[in-house]
């Protein structure tokens, strides 16, 4: 069930652009993973970076 405050977190999520701050990463078989938390809003998401040189690539949706 949603709270009052999980609709708003959302709501914010879904409204402007992320500025995304790496809180954790560690390396995999498949490069490093790296768990980011918007300094904004608070929404998560967890990214694969698959080298250095390359873009992160979402691996899973975000979780206000």
């Amino acid at each position: 069930m949603s709270t009052c405050t999980e609709a708003t977190s959302r709501e914010q999520a879904s409204t402007h652009e992320h500025g995304w701050r790496t809180e954790s990463r560690h390396v995999t078989s498949e490069g490093t993973v790296h768990y980011v938390r918007c300094s904004e809003c608070g929404a998560r998401r967890v990214d694969l970076l698959r080298h250095p040189d390359a873009a992160p690539v979402a691996t899973s949706r975000e979780i206000a």
